[in-house]
């Protein structure tokens, strides 16, 4: 009995076990759907920094178990619809990168506006098949420099001075950049100079264009070198600035040529007055003025020892307007006697400096630099001799007519008050030929040794000399 038992018992499992192993059969395993996917960028938000053009933009990986392709081909639209695609590159790998630069470029020539958000979409072909896509927000940076429209090489400007404060140019240019934080300085130069020194007839312009006076303009044209009364060639440029947290991004325009013919202009002579110069901050006490370049009347300089402390510069001794300093310590303010009195320049210790001034365009420049005297000659006396003395030849025949030496600096030298005839003149050192200086210009220039006699008009001026470098002035005191 107990075996026919057991003998049903082993059936009815080997029923189970059957029927265990038919269920088993009847599972459905589904293996995943091939895919040529290109992976979701963890960053797909990216505002181009120009400061670091071989840094990667973006780099995007992807998987292709479909095409069974070689190599891949990556495209780029601003639509969706891939209306007009641009090729990235391709790519034998499964990863794929471009730089700042690169895709900055490939952005631009898709039209992004340069500081503003733009919406790029990428995807893949490998033969037939297509990728999905993904987005980039972008912003892209300026590359190309502004374009002037105007003014064009057939502008020619007859400048006038019964019109100072009207508009004798406009100046326009296109610029493909959103203009928040964009501005221009419009650059003036002679033409053939390359810009070695040009002047700015307008500063920090926000938007893309600018109108600058007759005034304005004819001071710049006769800063940078031009003839008044007769028409001259200068070139111009739009030197675009951007500054962002990258720093400062900057952008020159290529040249604009055209023709100006400039007025007569008299730069002021200027006089020193403040605690780093010889009278202190007395306007009236024989204030040194500063020297001219004879070939740029916009320039003047002055090499001499300067007090560690503060100065500025007037127009007018024994008046307090007009007067010129700095606001922000590089470009020049004036108070011209209708606005307030600018800040000062200032000498970083005492010492020998050149202090140097350009009024030209609408913020002059300066510098004050360190000046090695330590080699130079000290003179005993510093004389005056030629035919302006007497206006004939007599005026060369000894004795000379001597120079007063500034207690302040010895190497500077003055004689107030004298009255010359027309002729030529020139300085000596110690009464002798062996050390004389001269030079061509009348008023002010750069004296040089056994140079020519300077060109004197019938007057009376205060004279100025400096044995350092031969520059002189001749302040007349008849006008």
């Amino acid at each position: 009995m107990k075996s026919l038992i057991l003998k049903f018992s082993f059936l009815i499992a080997l029923v189970f076990v059957a029927a265990s192993c038919n269920e088993d059969e009847s599972i459905e395993v589904t293996a995943p759907e091939a895919v040529f996917q290109i992976d979701q960028p963890s960053i797909t938000n990216i505002n181009l920094n120009f400061a670091l053009p071989e840094n990667p933009a973006f780099t995007i990986t992807w998987e292709d178990e479909v095409s069974g392709a070689s190599s891949y081909d990556v495209e780029i639209a601003s639509d969706f619809d891939f209306t007009s695609p641009i090729q990235l590159g391709s790519t034998d790998k499964k990863t794929f990168s471009r730089t700042v630069a690169e895709f900055n470029t490939v952005l631009l020539d898709l039209g992004a506006t340069a500081n503003t958000d733009f919406v790029a979409y990428i995807r893949l072909k490998a033969g037939s098949l297509t990728s999905n896509t993904i987005r980039f927000d972008v912003i892209a940076y300026a590359v190309d420099p502004a374009v002037i429209t105007s003014p064009s090489s057939t502008t020619d400007i007859v400048l006038s001075d019964a019109t100072i404060d009207d508009t004798a140019l406009t100046v326009s240019w296109d610029d493909n950049v959103d203009g928040d934080g964009v501005v221009y300085d419009i650059q003036l130069a002679q033409s053939g100079t390359d810009f070695t020194n040009p002047v700015i007839v307008a500063s920090d312009v926000a938007g893309t264009t600018a109108e600058i006076p007759h005034g304005v303009l004819n001071a710049a044209a006769i800063g940078v070198g031009l003839e008044a009364g007769v028409k001259g060639s200068v070139d111009m440029k739009i030197f675009a600035k951007e500054v962002t947290e990258s720093g400062t991004l900057e952008r020159l325009s290529e040249t604009v040529t055209f023709s100006l013919t400039p007025y007569s202009l008299d730069f002021p002579y200027l006089f020193f007055v403040g605690a780093a110069t010889a009278p202190g901050w007395d306007n009236n006490n024989n204030n040194p003025p500063l020297f001219r370049d004879p070939n740029d009347g916009s320039k003047y300089y002055y090499t001499a020892y300067f007090n560690g402390d503060a100065f500025k510069l007037l127009e007018i001794k024994g008046q307090w307007q007009p007067q010129w300093g700095t606001n922000d310590g590089s470009t020049l303010a004036v108070n011209d006697g209708t606005g307030s009195d600018p800040g000062v320049f200032n000498a970083p210790a005492a010492g020998y400096y050149t202090f140097s001034v350009d009024i030209a365009g609408t913020s002059g420049t300066f510098s004050i630099e360190n000046y090695d005297a330590s080699g130079a000659t000290d003179y005993n006396t510093i004389g005056m001799i030629g035919s302006s003395r007497t206006g004939n030849n007599d005026g060369w025949a000894e004795p000379d007519t001597d120079m007063t030496q500034s207690p302040f600096d010895s190497h500077i030298w003055y004689a107030n008050n004298i009255t010359l005839l027309d002729g030529e003149l020139k300085f000596r050192a110690n009464d002798s030929w062996d050390t004389n200086w001269g030079s061509a210009t009348e008023l002010f220039g750069l004296g040089s040794f056994d140079g020519p006699g300077i060109p004197v008009i019938a007057g009376t001026y205060d004279i100025w000399f400096n044995d350092l470098d031969g520059s002189y002035v001749l302040v007349p005191l008849d006008n």
